[in-house]
């Protein structure tokens, strides 16, 4: 747990009224984090005694930190039986302990791998009579260390004579008492009675590298000076500990062996060593198919420290389960995962995502639903998602396609990270190509998403379904009143609840809420604190997340596998300028990506506004702003025919901005001006300090003889990018123009008009907030229509 978390329960405990009885004390676990917390330990033990008036009687039995085991207050005492094993572990980790015996020797789950392969996947099947779990649960299995760690130890340490016969360790132990101080031997409180060997063996760990700790432990017994001063620098210089940590990464007796002259007492070493710890894997089986059976699918550990070049290191548990034969005991205990268990309702569509031993629960899963298949119930529509290095390495491949074939799985998908002459794929990236269907499935049908594997897969398959529900629910635009009337339902507060209902059904106050604030969904549940909806249900309700649209701005001839876009950047204030900043949903986004970025897109054709095939037609292009953004593709793509041969149409570009410092790609235009690509550029201003303010339908206007000339007598094209507003501007601008040119009535110049766009030489791309393209068409048509119908 970070710092940060552990900061913030300490001031939420403050701010409930807790009384600190001491300074918030941290450890880094990188470095130092086991001595500082012994450090606090006493000192938070004796403290709180004081704080709650606890005497001495009432602590009898209590011993402060962890005690410090020497020569004197600890040794071995040979008693006549060991204390059975099943039984001895059971204490030890407080669990019921089974006893179950290997079904065979554990099976090579990789086409083609060698048994001594570094990267070996196996199954093992665990036979335990009356074992009772659920699918999703784990395991925890007891495992051993290896006996030439274990024989190599023994070899080292003084006090034993023979390693076998079963001891019992004990601590010289003070208590107060009303008496005074009593001393008496009394037996470790976890240790059992077992041979040396056993403990060794079964109970301590041996295989992390030695705390500091227990390095200054093995320097009090190193014969030789130059020995004990490198294990006492080592256990006193924190960076030096951890440097050499991380690099030997040495078990107990690497360290023994690099240090020849240390020889600790047995007994001593075993009080202060920690504890071996279970080690936990998913259920691999169901009991509907296996019954008194418990599968596990494991990958065994093997390494090399020292960057590769060190000894090889292995696994303990994975190791451990390669090994055993037929018919040997394990020693293991069920651990219930209930968030991890089926959903009830087979209705509900399930996603599994977990590659490489990650699949280990899923086995368990599609077992059930096969048997369950069989008995007549329908399994759920069920989407798997594995990933693995390479093709060779396709855990249960057969299994998954006989569940296919079966209809108990719906479909199977593969990402594969290190397969030869194969792109490099992870689960997310499937998750992604498939986001339309992942968001039917997940949102809209109400399912179930399950993961497992390691922490950083984990954490990358959410930010990945965190990002596809960014791009396909819409949370900028102000929430519907349908959307108001939910949010209501989730409100504790009965205050909250009443406003956002009357809001929802208030049409009018709705709406001046709606424009004055142009609210987003994040500021709706801020202004309404202790509405807290259900995720599930919110985003099952909300509005798509519609893509945004933009002119392409480049040829495919000049940049080949290049898309360049024109965006302007939209912020804006709401409230009449006082309220919160807003940001363009799109052209915010766009603006922060970074180098090598993934970006999703669609490209969707604009036959109307493509480069006419006839060149000997003048074109006039008419954009200001952004709608220069087609334009540019246009020149780039004459630009490249006329170095092929091919001569460039007459063009004349009318181009608008605020003032000369936002004009778009003017070195670019000149350029093209300068190589005869474009044989006109005008441009616009309506912001330029003492200059008079001017549109491109200004420019129309001015230059009206000329565009007449181009327009009508050369039978040229128009085409006008922009907002819609600008868009009718440059329509009735070029109506005048026509009316005037050859003493037309209106409804003569709207007829002319219409006769452009119907032969297809006036060409529009307009974009505003709601209007598309073909909508301005149909309109402007429409109306043009109407006006021609109502003239006499």
């Amino acid at each position: 747990m970070s710092h940060g978390v552990l900061t913030y329960v300490d001031n939420l405990l403050g701010e409930l009224g807790g009384e600190r009885i001491m300074k918030l004390a941290t450890g880094d676990e990188i470095s130092g984090q086991e001595q500082e917390f012994h450090k606090w330990a006493p000192e938070v033990f004796k403290v709180a005694c004081e704080t709650f008036c606890l005497d001495s009687d009432e602590t009898t039995s209590w011993n402060v930190g962890k005690q410090t085991l020497t020569d004197s207050t600890v040794h071995f005492t040979e008693v006549k039986n060991a204390t059975p094993l099943d039984a001895a572990l059971g204490k030890y980790h407080h669990r019921k302990i089974i006893i179950g015996n290997m079904k065979k020797p554990a099976t090579n789950l990789q086409c083609g791998a060698k048994e001594n392969s570094e990267r070996l996947t196996i199954l093992v099947e665990i036979v335990a009579n009356g074992i009772n779990y659920e699918p999703g649960d784990h395991v925890g299995i007891l495992p051993e260390n290896r006996q030439d760690i274990v024989n190599g130890i023994i070899e080292r340490l003084a006090g034993v004579e023979n390693p076998d016969v079963p001891l019992q360790l004990e601590i010289l132990t003070e208590n107060h008492t009303s008496n005074g101080i009593v001393q008496s031997w009394e037996p470790h409180d976890k240790i059992p009675a077992c041979s040396l060997r056993t403990m060794l063996t079964r109970f301590v760990d041996i295989t992390t590298p030695p705390s500091r700790q227990i390095l200054t432990l093995l320097a009090t017994y190193c014969k030789d000076a130059e020995d004990k001063k490198k294990l006492t620098n080592l256990a006193n210089d924190s960076a030096t500990y951890e440097e050499w940590r991380y690099y030997r990464i040495p078990h107990l007796l690497e360290v023994l062996q690099e240090f020849p002259s240390c020889q600790p007492t047995a007994a001593v070493l075993i009080g202060q060593l920690m504890p071996l710890q279970p080690r936990f894997y998913s259920i691999s089986s169901s009991l509907k198919k296996y019954n008194n059976e418990v599968h596990l699918t494991v990958a065994i550990v093997k390494y090399r420290t020292q960057d590769e070049d060190g000894p090889e290191h292995f696994g303990v548990c994975s190791n451990y389960l390669n090994g055993l034969k037929e018919k040997d005991n394990v020693y293991f205990f069920v651990r219930s995962a209930s968030s991890f268990h089926i959903p009830k309702d087979i209705t509900k569509p399930i996603i599994l995502i977990g590659p490489g031993t990650g699949i280990a629960p899923f086995r368990s899963f599609w077992q059930e639903w096969e048997v369950k298949q069989i008995e007549g119930v329908a399994p759920p529509k069920v989407w798997l998602l594995f990933g693995c290095r390479n093709s060779s390495v396709d855990l249960y491949r057969d299994e998954k396609e006989e569940m296919v074939k079966k209809k108990v799985i719906d479909r199977v998908f593969l990402a594969l990270s290190r397969e030869k002459n194969v792109p490099k794929t992870y689960v997310q990236d499937i998750a992604l190509k498939e986001a339309d269907s992942i968001y039917q499935l997940l949102v809209v049908e109400q399912g179930h998403v399950y993961v497992c594997g390691d922490v950083t897969m984990a954490e990358h398959v959410y930010q990945t379904l965190r990002t596809m529900l960014t791009r396909f629910v819409d949370i900028t635009t102000p929430p519907s009143r349908q959307i108001l009337t939910l949010l209501a339902t989730y409100c504790k507060d009965a205050e909250d609840k009443k406003k956002l209902t009357n809001l929802a059904n208030d049409s009018a106050t709705y709406e001046e809420w709606r424009y004055y604030r142009i609210p987003h969904l994040l500021e709706v549940l801020q202004e309404f604190p202790s509405c807290q909806p259900t995720a599930a249900v919110l985003i099952g309700q909300l509005m798509p997340l519609q893509p945004r649209f933009y002119p392409i701005s480049s040829s495919l001839k000049k940049y080949n596998n290049e898309v360049h876009l024109t965006v302007a950047i939209v912020k804006y204030r709401t409230q009449d300028e006082d309220g919160p900043e807003h940001f363009g949903v799109c052209s915010n986004y766009l603006n922060g990506l970074k180098e090598k970025d993934n970006v999703y897109f669609f490209v969707r054709s604009a036959s109307s506004f493509h480069i006419p095939k006839d060149i000997t037609k003048p074109i006039i292009l008419i954009g200001p702003g952004t709608g220069i953004a087609p334009f540019r593709s246009f020149w780039q793509e004459w630009e490249v025919k006329q170095i092929e041969g091919v001569a460039p149409p007459k063009v004349w570009l009318l181009f608008g901005c605020r003032n000369s410092s936002v004009d778009l790609y003017r070195d670019e235009k000149e350029e093209m001006v300068k190589k005869k690509v474009i044989d006109r550029v005008f441009l616009a201003l309506s912001r330029e300090k003492n200059v008079p303010k001017t549109y491109v339908q200004d420019i129309a206007l001015k230059e009206a003889d000329s565009i007449y000339q181009l327009l009508v007598v050369e039978q040229g094209h128009v085409y006008v990018c922009g907002d819609v507003t600008m868009a009718e501007h440059v329509y009735q601008t070029l109506r005048t123009i026509i009316a005037r040119k050859e003493v037309k009535s209106d409804s003569e110049a709207e007829k002319f008009m219409l006769q452009l766009r119907d032969e297809n030489r006036y060409h529009e791309d307009i974009f505003g907030i709601t209007l598309r393209t073909a909508e301005v068409h149909n309109k402007s048509r429409e109306s043009a229509r109407i006006r021609m119908a109502s003239q006499p």
